[in-house]
């Protein structure tokens, strides 16, 4: 899948792949970053994430892709690991759609 999502002040595009047999997923952002995910297959939608933490503060890209419309949804939240800090969590909403696009032929 080709995807790319929009919120108030950016575009991001990403591919993504996916293997329901597997429920692994392979997200590759436009420059370059890529990451692996297991992935949540039902009926209707596709999800996944990535969560890294560091410094204290937790980022989690969330992604569902609905597979009846290809509709992409990103939820970016960043937050204090210590709730004791009193930090209320960063969210930003994108949204978007996802494209079908032929599998790059390999020569190995």
């Amino acid at each position: 899948l080709s995807c790319s999502v929009s919120s108030a002040t950016e575009t991001q595009r990403f591919s993504v792949s996916v293997d329901e047999a597997t429920n692994k997923i392979t997200h590759t952002g436009e420059k370059g970053s890529a990451f692996n995910a297991d992935g949540f297959f039902s009926v209707n939608e596709i999800s996944y994430k990535n969560v890294n933490c560091a410094s204290g503060i937790c980022v989690t890209n969330q992604y569902t892709i609905n597979r009846i419309n290809l509709a992409v949804t990103h939820l970016f939240r960043a937050e204090a690991v210590r709730k004791s800090l009193g930090l209320a969590p960063k969210d930003i909403l994108s949204q978007g759609a996802c494209e079908i696009v032929p599998a790059p032929e390999r020569k190995i």
